[in-house]
């Protein structure tokens, strides 16, 4: 069964060896508008949000009491945020539309279907709730859990009542 990295290759057509995501977290810039540049670029993304990602992991819990070491969490989370907000619009409104018009009705529902048990597989039954929550711990630990203060004040865009 092709993952998700695989689908985003099959959806742009055939992608150069050497750029299938396999990034191994250079700063060198990534772009291009076609859709065979925005599966390249988005595949980089994927390789370079698990270096991200493993980082996290690894310094988020011991890690907490050494300042820094938490400026360092924070800098890696941003990274990640950074490039996850516009890479999600991406896959949004370029690959998934285009993925569902090549991929056939049932395939995509067996797909869907496949993902559930790759995922019960992979993490078990209730492991994702168990993950949601270890990301809480982690963001009570942060002090970014609270969702409220990220809410920004508005009463200076306001119109007057």
């Amino acid at each position: 069964m092709a993952g998700h990295a695989e689908r985003q290759r099959q959806v742009a057509g055939q992608i150069p060896g050497d750029q299938r995501g396999n990034d191994r977290g250079g700063d060198d810039e990534v772009r291009g508008d076609d859709p065979t540049s925005v599966v390249t670029t988005l595949l980089v993304q994927h390789a370079r949000s698990r270096v991200l990602t493993q980082f996290i992991l690894a310094h988020a819990v011991g890690g907490m009491a050494n300042a820094s070491t938490r400026t360092q969490l924070a800098a890696a989370m941003q990274a990640f945020v950074r490039m996850y907000e516009p890479h999600e619009a991406r896959e949004d409104t370029v690959v998934f539309p285009a993925f569902r018009q090549v991929v056939p009705a049932q395939e995509f529902a067996d797909l869907g279907q496949q993902f559930a048990e790759l995922e019960h597989q992979q993490f078990g039954v209730n492991e994702f709730a168990a993950m949601v929550a270890r990301v809480a711990s982690i963001e009570q630990n942060l002090g970014i859990y609270d969702l409220g203060q990220f809410t920004p004040q508005v009463s200076a865009f306001a119109p007057e009542a």
